[in-house]
């Protein structure tokens, strides 16, 4: 499939006067009267006095982005070496932090990641009275000094609906709601806190760790074998490597990426609200730093929040708010002059957004779009939308209803193959086009005719291309939509359709053992797989992303196997859940690519023949979330595998800035006040270099007394964790079997007589003279999974979810049935309960050849007899009972296994299988 990826867009000349030039055209063409808000009664009750001093100063509503902080001179000024000797001069002044201040630092770091209240903070110096903890108020002053930076106010709507920038900067009231900008005392009603991004990236390269984590992306070596692995295999960015940088109409004398400081960046934003079950809505903008690798990008430390959009509703110009971020992209883009600690030069620092990222509607606001119920509701391409008979919603089938007239111009089908798609050049002519109506009804025709109605202040940053670096967010999609649809169908319960005696529907009693299931599937599930599924059938329930995502890859393969009429919807589901597990490879092939493309086509294809049948009063089956799976593939191969730009991230640190709410009548305040305090923390550990003095986490390399790292190379990748027992109880028959294990361990593997081993009871005495502890806990480190065992740890609390089933792999004799020949070793996939971890230190003994004190390390594991593999190949098993135990050694020992018990036997569900995958974990782990 071709795709236009166009040329890098145009401006004016000088560069001030394009994003001006752009802001304006774009005002212009938002007449009052379209898309004009309701008038809040509430609004106007408000206390404007308590509004100002919770948004703060006032001001003249303009970005200032020369606003420099006190001590920084005019360089213009100075040569380059009186720069950089200056420059250094600071940084060697900036680098003395004394003992009264990491104590204040660590305080404050501590307020912040438990999220105390300032009444629980206030004790902190009476209970650490040997620490110099000062009050709240002059920490947030020194904090502020030694970030080095505040944030820019700036006067937005009472009703947020815009922000008083650029072209917008002298008006009165806002040009939607007709709300007065400034108070009765002359002072604005609300403020937008811009937090800058330029003086956050450069405080990277202050510090000599955050240097080594941004290196990254210019050491990283593309896969040999042309695999997509992250958002630097994918074409947009070797298409920027290959062009020049313009701003404006001037070209620049370099390439995108050129340098090994040039910073990769995306952004993102989403609808958050602070309060279950309420209206009010705020929008983040969330910057991701892709210089840094992929297992430690979107920790909450290392995400980039440049200012939250307040509520109470969604900007009616989003654009406004965006202007002093696009500014500063734009300033980026020419090159902003940095000191460079640890290279102890000046340089010029150089980012580019190569993606934006958010749901459908965030998406469609930051590109100006009409919207998914729009004629033209895809963003990637031109398919048009049909209008469902008494609706105003549009939806998108590949082939037409056959009862349906269709409009003049529409085809009776599209080639899913050879969709229609948009162009980067067409999408901003359309958008100008939309934008240049002499009045408000042409500018809306023009809009509806493309789905575009003008042109995003976005356009202006040449590294991006629409509508490409722009993909749909898979997390929206498939979990949030798509398996929403799905089980809607299957329950009845989508939109008004007639679901009677359809193939796809589930009789209510099988879908109420389903959902029972489901709940108790939590308590057989280890917590790393994920937060346990509450009843799907219980009205009110509501499932997060996390929980759809669990449920449609592990338990519906169980569930739905024999609950259809027709065979082919459980395949069909079947199919797009290895589709799934493909796109969350972290290695997609070029034929795995084609395989992800032709997979969703046949897979939407038969959707319609399933859910749609072609019928105009089923029409609203096919919304464009179905559709937008034929463009999964395009989005991997344009920006890579879909874990770079799905919403997780943003999921995650909306859900944190929740906890930090404290004011219901100012939430947005209070989300102001942390977002900033955290970008002022994390400024003051990159400048300072404290990331370790100021971690919360165990240091690298401590150990603490309930851990113990074995003493012998081959274990260096597991701990064992408390509770401890020594000598342990241990019965003769897993004694015997602890000999037979030893035997193996020390007999040559070259032997060809049995004979020859030592027997079983001569090592059994040997034991005698061994000390033996039992552990409860089994840590596989680098992100692996904590395995306990259940002879020692209680599994019987009833919120305790159980860790005990595990993959292990041991190493399994195929001559074993033979007394003659050698040995044939090889590793055999199993899965069973650990029951016990046995750490022998094995003295000096001469028998076995052991010259010098050793330590080893078994697990005893109960195995799961005859697991017989999902029937489509998934990683799924199914098994009846447990065999008697076995003893292996614990480098055997791979992850931790779910399990749920359906149709009276056991389905064990494995996320460490064939296919490794991509999933969102918390900031001390690993995407593993």
């Amino acid at each position: 499939m071709e795709i236009d990826l166009g040329e890098p867009n145009d401006g004016d000349a000088e560069l001030a006067r394009a994003v001006g030039n752009i802001m304006n055209g774009w005002a212009e063409a938002q007449p009052d009267g379209l898309e004009v808000a309701q008038d809040d009664d509430n609004a106007a009750a408000v206390d404007e006095e308590e509004v100002d001093k919770a948004y703060g100063l006032a001001g003249d509503g303009s970005f200032d982005y020369a606003c420099e902080e006190d001590y920084h001179l005019n360089m213009d000024l100075l040569s380059e070496e009186m720069e950089e000797e200056m420059e250094r001069m600071i940084a060697e002044f900036t680098a003395e932090i004394d003992d009264d201040d990491m104590d204040l630092l660590r305080a404050f770091n501590l307020k912040l990641e438990d999220n105390l209240s300032d009444a629980a903070y206030a004790h902190l110096p009476q209970a650490f009275p040997k620490h110099h903890i000062a009050s709240l108020k002059v920490t947030r002053k020194r904090v502020e000094f030694l970030a080095r930076f505040q944030p820019q106010p700036l006067d937005c709507c009472i009703n947020s609906c815009m922000c008083y920038v650029g072209p917008n900067k002298d008006l009165q009231k806002c040009r939607y709601c007709n709300k007065p900008r400034f108070n009765p005392s002359g002072k604005p009603r609300k403020r937008f806190n811009y937090i800058p991004l330029i003086p956050r990236l450069g405080a990277l390269y202050q510090s000599p760790e955050m240097v080594e984590k941004m290196s990254y992306r210019h050491r990283r070596q593309p896969p040999k074998d042309g695999a997509f692995e992250d958002v630097f295999d994918g074409e947009i960015y070797r298409n920027l490597q290959k062009t020049k940088v313009v701003v404006g109409s001037i070209e620049q004398d370099y390439s995108f990426f050129q340098e090994e400081t040039d910073v990769a960046l995306g952004f993102a934003t989403d609808g958050f609200a602070p309060f279950k079950n309420r209206k009010q809505t705020c929008w983040p903008i969330l910057v991701y730093n892709y210089n840094l690798p992929p297992d430690i990008r979107f920790h909450h430390e290392h995400l980039i929040c440049v200012g939250v959009i307040p509520g109470p509703k969604k900007p009616k110009d989003a654009d406004s708010f965006l202007w002093p971020f696009v500014f500063e992209l734009l300033e980026l883009a020419l090159g902003v002059k940095t000191f460079h600690k640890v290279y102890d030069r000046l340089f010029m620092l150089r980012a580019y957004p190569i993606l934006g990222g958010g749901d459908m509607p965030a998406v469609a606001m930051l590109m100006l779009m009409k919207g998914h119920n729009g004629i033209f509701p895809c963003r990637m391409c031109k398919i048009r939308g049909l209008l469902k008979p008494g609706t105003t919603t549009h939806y998108v089938p590949l082939i037409a209803p056959r009862s349906l007239p269709i409009p003049p111009g529409h085809p009776q089908s599209y080639d899913p193959s050879n969709l229609p798609l948009r162009s980067h050049q067409e999408f901003l002519q359309d958008g100008a086009y939309a934008q240049s109506a002499p009045n408000v009804t042409q500018s809306e025709q023009r809009a509806r005719a493309s789905g575009i109605k003008g042109q995003p202040l976005l356009a202006l940053l040449p590294s991006l291309f629409f509508p490409f670096s722009f993909p749909f967010d898979f997390m929206h999609l498939i979990y949030e939509n798509v398996i929403k649809t799905l089980i809607s169908f299957w329950c009845g319960t989508f939109k008004d359709l007639d679901h009677n005696d359809e193939a796809y529907s589930i009789d209510k009693t099988v879908w109420d053992a389903i959902g029972e299931a489901t709940a108790a599937a939590g308590k057989t599930t280890p917590a790393s797989y994920g937060p346990s599924v509450p009843n799907l059938t219980e009205d009110g329930v509501k499932l997060t992303a996390d929980m759809y995502s669990f449920w449609f890859q592990y338990l519906g393969p169980v569930f739905l196997q024999k609950v259809f009429a027709n065979r082919i919807v459980y395949q069909h589901f079947v199919k797009l859940v290895k589709l799934i597990n493909r796109c969350l490879q972290f290695s997609i092939l070029t034929e795995d690519l084609a395989e992800i493309r032709k997979g969703f086509i046949d897979w939407v294809q038969e959707y319609e023949r399933i859910y749609y049948q072609f019928d105009a009063d089923r029409l609203s089956a096919c919304p464009v979330t179905i559709h937008a799976l034929l463009h999964i593939a395009d989005g991997i191969m344009l920006l890579g595998p879909v874990w770079v730009y799905w919403a997780f991230p943003m999921e995650r640190f909306c859900g944190r800035l929740a906890r930090f709410i404290r004011s219901r009548r100012f939430p947005f305040s209070n989300l102001d006040n942390q977002v900033l305090a955290h970008a002022q923390m994390t400024q003051i550990k990159n400048h300072y270099n404290l990331h370790t003095e100021l971690s919360l986490t165990r240091k690298a390399g401590r150990t603490v007394n309930w851990e113990y790292q074995i003493p012998n190379l081959a274990y260096s990748k597991y701990v064992l964790v408390s509770p401890r027992q020594r000598n342990p109880a241990i019965s003769s028959s897993l004694l015997t079997k602890i000999a037979a294990a030893l035997v193996t361990r020390f007999s040559p593997l070259e032997t060809t007589v049995r004979e020859d081993l030592i027997p079983i009871r001569d090592m059994k005495e040997l034991l005698s003279t061994f000390s033996i502890e039992s552990w409860g806990r089994l840590r596989r480190l680098e992100g692996g999974d904590t395995m306990l065992a259940s002879q020692l740890v209680n599994m019987d609390s009833e919120d305790r979810r159980d860790a005990t089933f595990v993959r292990y792999e041991p190493l399994v004799d195929e001559r074993q049935r033979s007394r003659q020949g050698p040995t044939q070793l090889c590793a055999k996939l199993q899965f069973g309960r650990l029951t016990h971890i046995l750490l022998l230190k094995v003295p000096p003994t001469p028998i076995l050849n052991v010259t010098e004190a050793t330590s080893i390390a078994f697990a005893v594991i109960e195995e799961c007899e005859k697991p017989v593999q999902h029937p489509s190949g998934l990683d799924i098993y199914f098994y009846s009972k447990t065999k008697s135990a076995e003893v292996v050694d614990i480098t055997t020992v791979k992850a931790l296994v779910g399990r749920v018990f359906w149709d009276n036997k056991w389905a064990i569900f494995d996320r460490n299988g064939k296919l490794e995958q991509a999933l969102f974990a918390e900031d001390e782990d690993n995407i593993t």
